[in-house]
């Protein structure tokens, strides 16, 4: 069996899989918020912290009270998410940056927000120094942004899904569940920080959802480092 297959099915059956692999086995992590390796909050607690568990020390913060999203249990195969609510929630760290070409990955919800667009992730910063990962209300779609926006080729109702996002110019992809999609958001890089559940600039573009997890890595993963991370997320999460 190949190697990487065998780790897939060793994941799989072995407790949801994240005794069996974690993301810090694949070099170049980055930013790692994972909300189940959140400690001290009880369901409906505020999240004014969501630690970095890639040891890196990005921590994305809140110290606005009434901005801050909610720490929920049990949400997605009863593993916690965090809960933006569409209105004023978000979460940042104003020096987290990363180059193209990187690779981000998340399991994430949308339920309400902006009618347009909701922003699970964005740069701190305005154009020319921004990657973002959106829902697109109109079309149901997971959309990416460097520049450009441009759309998986499926479509995505109000459910939990796997994402991996490549950015890296016009040999970018998206894969949503396992479906992947070869696009071109640009060329930008983000420069000045990361912003968790809005677009930082004008336009208010709010998402509303849960993110039960959120990473990314420096460089282009492999095929089969992505279809590890596919597994574990898929396993994780029961996707």
């Amino acid at each position: 069996m190949n190697p990487f297959r065998r780790r897939i099915q060793t994941a799989m059956q072995q407790g949801g899989g994240a005794a069996a692999f974690s993301p810090l086995d694949i070099s170049g992590l980055q930013l790692w918020l994972d909300a189940s390796q959140i400690v001290g909050l009880n369901d409906g607690d505020p999240v004014a912290t969501w630690s970095d568990a890639s040891g890196n020390g990005y921590a994305v913060t809140q110290g606005t009270a009434s901005a801050r999203p909610t720490y929920k249990t049990g949400v997605v195969n009863s593993k916690p998410v965090v809960r933006f609510d569409g209105v004023d929630d978000w979460l940042d760290n104003g020096t987290f940056a990363v180059n193209q070409p990187c690779t981000w990955f998340c399991v994430a919800k949308r339920t309400g927000g902006h009618p347009s667009y909701g922003f699970v992730f964005d740069s701190v910063g305005a154009d020319p120094t921004r990657q973002a990962l959106i829902y697109t209300v109109g079309s149901t779609k997971w959309t990416l942004y460097a520049g450009s926006l441009v759309d998986e080729s499926g479509t995505t109702g109000a459910v939990f899904k796997s994402i991996q996002a490549v950015f890296n110019g016009a040999s970018s992809k998206i894969i949503v569940g396992g479906t992947e999609t070869t696009v071109n958001p640009g060329s930008q890089n983000l420069a000045n920080g990361v912003r968790i559940g809005q677009v930082a600039g004008a336009g208010g573009f709010v998402f509303g959802g849960d993110v039960a997890e959120l990473g990314c890595y420096t460089g282009v993963l492999s095929a089969g480092n992505l279809a590890l991370l596919q597994g574990y997320l898929n396993s994780k999460y029961g996707l």
